[in-house]
């Protein structure tokens, strides 16, 4: 039976539908690796459009809707999962404790790093500055996972935090991932690492030396020392 998808919802596909450009979505989903299919609408034109759409819902997006999320997030297309992190985006300022199911439900569906990492750096960080209180319980669920995903934001999501970033939580993870051979787990490694090196690059440089990372992760972690 076929699901039942809400006003909103879909006009915001009929809008894409309307402005879907064949050739740049051959361009878009082959630079994502053909995972995904897109309507091949950029950036710029994809806010404008869900703007237009927002002023004529006003109810539905005033905050956290769930429903919305999820309807956009189960859809192939890949521009609606971008519309549904950039509804999240605005709603992030007034997270409420459970949304958090929210955020790891779009982390381990449809994923890839194009979403994964802004879930996780942008969304959850916030969520996580909201809620310290839930860091360790559910970071430690992430970090033990069996999905990469999973792991790749546990890795991630202070990447925003600067000086505030736990250093020994972020060496405790990496700990737990060092061996991968997993390049998004090595490659998240070194990303997190190298946000570091701005304020502590004697931290960075002794991991890197000392750690037994990989060396994917090393060369991402020293890049610009």
């Amino acid at each position: 039976m076929k699901k039942n998808i809400s006003p909103p919802v879909q006009e915001l596909i009929q809008i894409m539908e309307l402005h879907a450009n064949k050739t740049k979505a051959i361009q878009m989903s082959a630079y994502m690796k053909n995972k995904f299919p897109f309507y091949g609408i950029q950036k710029p034109k994809r806010a404008e459009l869900l703007r237009e759409w927002k002023k004529s819902y006003p109810d539905e997006i005033s905050s956290w809707n769930n429903t919305i999320i999820k309807m956009l997030w189960e859809k192939p297309e890949r521009e609606l999962h971008y519309c549904a992190m950039d509804l999240m985006h605005s709603w992030k300022k007034n997270m409420q404790k459970e949304h958090i199911m929210d955020l790891e439900y779009c982390i381990k569906h449809n994923s890839w790093w194009d979403t994964v990492d802004y879930l996780a750096g942008t969304l959850a960080g916030q969520y996580f500055k909201l809620y310290p209180d839930k860091i360790n319980g559910i970071i430690s669920k992430w970090n033990a996972s069996s999905d990469l995903w999973m792991n790749r934001s546990a890795i991630l999501f202070q990447l925003k935090y600067g000086k505030d970033t736990d250093l020994e939580l972020l060496v405790a993870i990496i700990q737990t991932h060092k061996n991968s051979k997993e390049f998004f787990h090595q490659k998240a490694i070194g990303w997190a690492l190298r946000t570091v090196a701005r304020f502590n690059p004697d931290f960075v440089r002794k991991i890197a030396e000392e750690g037994g990372i990989a060396a994917l992760s090393r060369r991402e972690a020293l890049k610009h020392l």
